[in-house]
């Protein structure tokens, strides 16, 4: 997913903690947790639907289980993001520089609400 180049030059520890700009109506953050190479936040709302958003280090691995479910590959402003989506989640990964993201949302959030997710990053 990403390239030796791009994680020999990438943090060893998170350095800066990333965040979602922008979050749809009704989610309220429940969780979150920052460690030294990875940090993990989730938003859930009254329907006990979750959205969960995970920043990692380079040089850790990146799995996505695809096995029950459909992929693709989308580019926005030049960054490549992995798409997979099976009957209850969408999966979407992308990388910075620096980090390496994931964010997992219910699929009744449209795909235009997804790429908002992503496109909103902000330091925390």
């Amino acid at each position: 997913f990403f390239d030796q180049s791009d994680v020999e030059k990438a943090p060893s520890t998170i350095e800066t903690v990333y965040t979602r700009g922008y979050v749809p109506e009704g989610y309220v953050e429940k969780e979150g947790e920052i460690s030294k190479v990875s940090t993990h936040i989730a938003w859930m709302n009254e329907n006990n639907e979750i959205i969960i958003f995970r920043q990692r280090i380079l040089d850790t691995s990146l799995t996505m289980d695809n096995e029950y479910a459909d992929g693709d590959i989308m580019f926005i402003d030049g960054m490549e993001i992995v798409h997979i989506s099976d009957g209850e989640n969408s999966c979407y990964c992308w990388n910075s520089d620096q980090y390496a993201f994931y964010l997992k949302i219910p699929n009744n959030i449209s795909h235009d609400i997804a790429l908002k997710l992503i496109q909103s990053l902000k330091m925390k």
